[in-house]
């Protein structure tokens, strides 16, 4: 499993596509144990809290889409701003590309409900969740 320090991840915005930086965040790539397909995920929120949170896009978008949702937990991202903090209600939240979505690898086929469940399961393995 890979990681950089600083999220950085394709998002998009009322303005279109743009990069920018989630605070506090990092990314990586996880692999599927199925066919190897590269994840492309990030982890915000508080590492030590309890609470663990997979949040799952459905299958034509990417993570970016969670962002208003976050900032309603008071996860700061570029996009949302929100009344509560995450000291309010502390989580640790992981947002992940869909195989063939954003980041996340291409490989060549149909993909299944089944193979998708798995690359979840694949993620949270990698990520130390289980």
């Amino acid at each position: 499993m890979q990681r950089r320090p600083a999220a950085v991840r394709k998002s998009q915005s009322f303005s279109g596509w743009a990069h920018r930086p989630l605070e506090g965040g990092t990314s990586g790539y996880a692999t599927s144990s199925i066919d190897s397909c590269r994840l492309h995920y990030t982890l915000s929120g508080d590492e030590r809290a309890q609470d663990k949170v997979l949040l799952i896009m459905g299958f034509a978008c990417c993570q970016g889409y969670w962002d208003p949702q976050l900032g309603r937990w008071g996860i700061a991202t570029a996009h949302s701003s929100s009344p509560l903090s995450s000291s309010d209600f502390p989580m640790h939240v992981c947002t992940f590309d869909n195989r063939g979505v954003g980041a996340s690898g291409r490989p060549l086929g149909a993909y299944t409900t089944r193979q998708m469940a798995v690359d979840a399961l694949s993620l949270l393995r990698q990520v130390g969740w289980t």
